[in-house]
């Protein structure tokens, strides 16, 4: 086995025919992961998948697969009710063919594999749903994915050797059918000893706050009132990660970031969907209808980008959504807190070499540093980067009748990676991007 396989997709070399692939929304992570666990799959004892969505067939065949080898494997995901149910689309084969017979949705997919674990149960295969909301404004508002904002949003791999060795990783891809080929990131690698078993316990922490899908209900109290205890967050060397039972897990994430972009002394990359933690406005407490008290947050990472781009550090960024004034966003997706951006965007301008690209199917999420890179499976957000302990809302605007009360924070994962290789292959993945076709300089 090799120490690291580092692996990047995008839509080039994907037809208008197959923009909804049957393998899913990234098809060489797919059949990459395939492949190698079959591979090894007489050396493997357990393998275990945190994903935000699981609606892809060919993964649950695979898993499935792997089972009947004596494999224990367990995914953890999202209730359905976090699903889309908008817009079915047709499946295809990668010659542009039917995949499947009807269009589909994101949400009727997962309802096919969900049901087939409680029609076909296997012993040692197990689906684990974590239930619990993140509240991102004072009122609840429709969210665009699904029903209810589900603060799972990592897409983490732990894969366990009958002989102790420990492989795990990311990915930025969502790995979802019905989602669009964009282009993304996946990273899988030995971990060292304490590694190892930190992410071991970070997976059997996330299992222990979810619920079994055989004994899940959807009960709509039990999803908003969720307390959770919260304890330290494991050493995990190089790995960090973000979770509401994990005390300021959070803001310990952007403090990596903020201490990797201060080392700056040539350059700075940074590639995301979303990129606007900029001056936001850290919710103290929630009431009905209206905000009661928040505080500005300062200092964060994209403060650190401007100071470092200021000192004369050339400063890059491609990002997914833009806007420069509320008049002029040039058609591009625009990010959900679009003042706070706009804010970042004309102190942006302003720095000796900055440069903005855009891109409608960037979904990588990473940040190169001279020879260092930090791998998320998060964008660089407000909502990202903010937890808040034991929260308590008497009643939401649209949903009459519940209180919600727990710790307020997305789950992710971090990954620090200083391998001359590795990075050399991120900066060449950067630069592919930037010069694209679908690429555009907007600074």
């Amino acid at each position: 086995m090799k120490k690291a396989h580092l692996l990047f997709d995008g839509p080039e070399g994907y037809t208008e025919n197959n923009r909804y692939p049957y393998t899913g929304a990234s098809p060489k992570f797919v059949e990459f992961l395939k492949e190698y666990l079959l591979k090894y799959s007489n050396m493997i004892y357990s393998v275990s998948i945190a994903i935000y969505l699981f609606n892809n067939f060919e993964l649950h065949k695979l898993f499935r697969e792997l089972a009947g080898k004596g494999i224990q494997v367990n995914v953890v995901s999202i209730p359905l009710e976090g699903y889309d149910h908008s817009s079915p689309q047709a499946i295809t084969n990668s010659d542009g063919s039917p995949a499947l017979k009807n269009k589909h949705t994101k949400y009727s997919l997962a309802s096919i594999i969900y049901q087939d674990f409680l029609e076909k149960p296997l012993g040692n295969y197990h689906l684990y749903l974590f239930p619990h909301t993140y509240i991102r404004s004072p009122r609840i508002k429709p969210f665009s994915r699904g029903k209810m904002p589900y603060s799972l949003h990592t897409k983490s791999f732990l894969i366990e050797f009958r002989n102790g060795d420990i492989v795990s990783g990311l990915t930025s891809s969502n790995l979802a059918m019905r989602d669009l080929v964009k282009h993304d990131t996946f990273l899988l690698r030995e971990a060292a000893p304490g590694e190892g078993q930190s992410v071991k316990v970070f997976f059997s922490h996330l299992v222990n706050a979810s619920v079994p899908i055989n004994n899940f209900r959807q009960n709509k109290t039990d999803v908003f009132n969720y307390p959770i205890r919260q304890q330290e967050c494991p050493a995990t060397g190089e790995n960090h990660f973000v979770a509401p039972f994990y005390i300021n897990s959070a803001e310990k994430a952007e403090r990596i970031i903020i201490d990797l972009m201060q080392t700056a002394q040539q350059r700075i990359c940074v590639m995301a969907q979303h990129i606007s933690a900029f001056d936001y406005h850290v919710p103290l407490n929630f009431k009905t209808g209206k905000q009661t008290g928040s505080r500005v947050k300062r200092g964060g990472m994209l403060h650190t980008l401007l100071e470092k781009g200021k000192q004369g550090v050339e400063v890059v960024c491609i990002s997914q959504t833009y806007v420069c004034s509320p008049e002029k966003g040039k058609g591009f997706r625009k990010p959900a807190n679009q003042s706070n951006f706009i804010n970042f965007i004309r102190e942006f301008r302003k720095l000796p070499k900055p440069k903005y690209f855009v891109n409608d199917a960037i979904h990588s999420k990473y940040i190169i540093v001279d020879d260092k890179v930090v791998v998320t499976t998060f964008n660089y957000t407000p909502t990202q980067f903010i937890s808040l302990p034991y929260v308590k809302i008497d009643k939401f605007e649209h949903i009459e009748g519940l209180a919600y009360k727990g710790v307020f924070s997305e789950v992710g994962q971090l990954i620090q990676i200083g391998s001359k290789q590795d990075v050399d292959c991120f900066k060449k993945n950067f630069m592919y991007v930037q010069r694209s076709k679908g690429t555009i300089q907007v600074i």
